[in-house]
């Protein structure tokens, strides 16, 4: 069995959400042939721990990345994150991430 795991938030080197994905990703991979899609933004922590030709990495455009930091860290860390509120902000993103991995994958699938 091959699976094609979508998981846009995958980091080992961070907590909550990046990690856990992490987590998901790192467990379904050693019961079955897993190819990973993430975000860019985990490149380099990923790099570290998975051979390159398992993942497949979604850049962020140039309006995700403004939008993330002017508006989604702005609003929603205050000392500390406001989770809810982050993971309404982060919907554009999410929703282009999803776009992306959809057209890039879209035959193959």
């Amino acid at each position: 069995m091959k699976v094609l795991l979508m998981i846009e938030q995958c980091n080992p080197e961070a907590s909550s959400g990046p990690l856990v994905g992490y987590n998901y990703f790192y467990h379904i991979n050693q019961l079955v042939e897993t190819h990973l899609v993430t975000h860019e933004r985990n490149q380099k922590s990923l790099s570290k721990l998975i051979p390159q030709e398992n993942i497949t990495y979604i850049p962020e455009s140039q309006f995700s990345k403004i939008y993330y930091r002017m508006i989604v860290s702005t609003l929603s860390y205050g000392g500390h994150i406001n989770w809810p509120l982050f993971d309404i902000l982060s919907f554009p993103i999410y929703e282009e991430f999803n776009r992306r991995v959809y057209k890039k994958f879209e035959q193959s699938i």
